[in-house]
Parts: structure tokens; sequence; C-alpha cells
């Protein structure tokens, strides 16, 4: 039995980008790791091969890049900074 896909609103989705965006600049993220969590975020998704194929780049460049997103935003895996920032975007969309 297939799972439902959470529907979201397009303030949601802009709200999202908007956090990511945030993140990046106050941690001086370059271009691929600033996608790779915008792709992870806007998915739903840690898989690695999902995301490689996404950002078009191979296996071992999104470990990297996870393993660069983790040591700069001081977060320990992708799934927590991933919740923190749709937590923050939902508080943003929710207070429009």
């Amino acid at each position: 039995m297939p799972v439902p896909t959470l529907q979201r609103s397009r303030a949601l989705d802009q709200a999202i980008r908007l956090v990511v965006d945030e993140c990046a600049t106050r941690h001086g993220m370059s271009e691929r790791p600033t996608r790779l969590l915008l792709e992870a975020v806007l998915r739903g998704t840690n898989d690695n091969i999902l995301l490689a194929k996404v950002c078009g780049v191979s296996v071992n460049t999104i470990k990297t890049q996870r393993r660069q997103l983790l040591r700069i935003t001081e977060t320990d895996n992708l799934c927590q900074l991933t919740h923190c920032i749709v937590r923050e975007a939902l508080r943003r969309a929710l207070a429009r």
C-alpha cells in the first residue's frame, strides 16, 4: 500500500526555501551543500542515491557534502537539520 504524500502549500515551500537560504548565508555554505539541503527538505528524504540523482552528482559527493553540512551547522544528522528547517518554515508559513 503506497504511503500518502504530504500536501504542501506554496507558502510552505517558499518558507522552506527562505529558511534554507538564511541557513546557508548564516553558515557561509556554498551552492552545492545548500542545494543538497534544499532537496533533502523539499523531498523529505535523506537517501544518498536519490539525492545524488536529483543533484546530478555522485553518491560520494553527497556523502562529502552531508558531512560538510553537519560540521558547518553543528548538527548530528541530516534528519535533525531538516526537522529544524521544516519546523521554522511551518512557523513562518502559519504566521502569515
